[in-house]
């Protein structure tokens, strides 16, 4: 038996169980289709051998709250998604990959890295979670994860 939210090779007689345990930070230009930001989530995860099985809720800048690919992702995943203020996103010190881009537009260092970082806090048990995928980014949208510990 495998419980694991990492994708790694196994023999055929084990049984793989994928516990709920990734939190998707995301960040994107405003207007950006649902289709896009799964299909580049769905890449970063099989890039990256994480189970997509595993994704337990998505997080994003409270001006995001209105973003429809976003809610309608998270709706279509059947995930919640959690909403930060920017002076929360700030005060989020383990950032590994800052943002000039987030910075100048929305005065945020961080929106997917400290959003991931901020809703796996939330959900662990311990009040840390762990950023294991750093900012994964393509033309309109930015992807980190973080681990529920």
């Amino acid at each position: 038996i495998l419980c694991s939210p990492f994708i790694e090779p196994v023999s055929r007689e084990t049984l793989v169980l994928r516990p709920p345990l990734l939190v998707a930070g995301i960040g994107c230009n405003r207007g950006t289709p649902m289709a896009d930001i799964k299909n580049f989530l769905v890449e970063t995860f099989d890039q990256n051998n994480l189970s997509f099985h595993s994704l337990c809720r998505l997080a994003s800048v409270d001006i995001k709250s209105d973003e429809a690919g976003l809610t309608a992702l998270a709706s279509s995943l059947g995930v919640e998604i959690a909403f930060f203020s920017t002076s929360t996103l700030n005060k989020v010190d383990r950032i590994k990959t800052p943002s000039k881009m987030a910075e100048k537009h929305i005065g945020v260092k961080s929106v997917c890295e400290a959003s991931a970082i901020l809703a796996a806090d939330r959900l662990s048990k311990t009040g840390q979670g762990e950023l294991i995928l750093t900012k994964q980014k393509n033309r309109d949208v930015t992807v980190a994860v973080a681990i529920v510990k």
